[in-house]
């Protein structure tokens, strides 16, 4: 699958979100072919540094994403915001940031589920995807965004210390 693999959705919600973004472009006359090529465009190149603004074809994808009803901001704005932070303060690029962000679900899951701290989180993320570095501090970066807090703070520490 080209680079709409890279979103933070599982793989049955993004074939639906393809399939109804592809019958949407066909309805106006597109071939399906072109509508699919369009929105692998589209995402590339918006990760590819092309505006800040997060393409408007792919914006339904995300409204669909399983996080989407947790977050207070819209889902594409609050993706778009997140990768470009990542971007510019801990990955080369905003492809970077999408390999990392893609396991979005997860990351949630073992902070929400299991109390896994942003280190904890980071070296699971490092084992599975392997071409990007992460590291824990853009985990807390992620976490931050999505309105979780970090496991491990100030007060945790000295109460461990204790």
């Amino acid at each position: 699958m080209n680079s709409l693999s890279l979103l933070p959705l599982k793989p049955a919600t993004l074939k639906s979100a393809i399939a109804a973004a592809v019958a949407a472009f066909v309805a106006e006359g597109m071939e399906a072919e072109e509508a699919l090529l369009k929105l692998g465009a589209d995402f590339d190149a918006w990760l590819a540094g092309e505006g800040r603004q997060f393409p408007a074809s792919l914006v339904s994808f995300l409204e669909r994403a399983e996080w989407a009803t947790q977050v207070r901001d819209k889902p594409h704005r609050l993706y778009s915001s997140t990768i470009i932070k990542l971007a510019g303060t801990y990955t080369q690029d905003r492809r970077e940031a999408a390999l990392v962000l893609s396991q979005l679900q997860l990351i949630l899951t073992l902070a929400d589920e299991f109390q896994y701290s942003s280190a904890g989180i980071a070296r699971i993320i490092s084992q599975s995807e392997r071409r990007v570095s992460v590291r824990w501090k853009m985990i807390e970066q992620i976490l931050n965004c999505f309105g979780r807090k970090s496991q491990l703070d100030e007060s945790s520490v000295k109460e461990m210390q204790a």
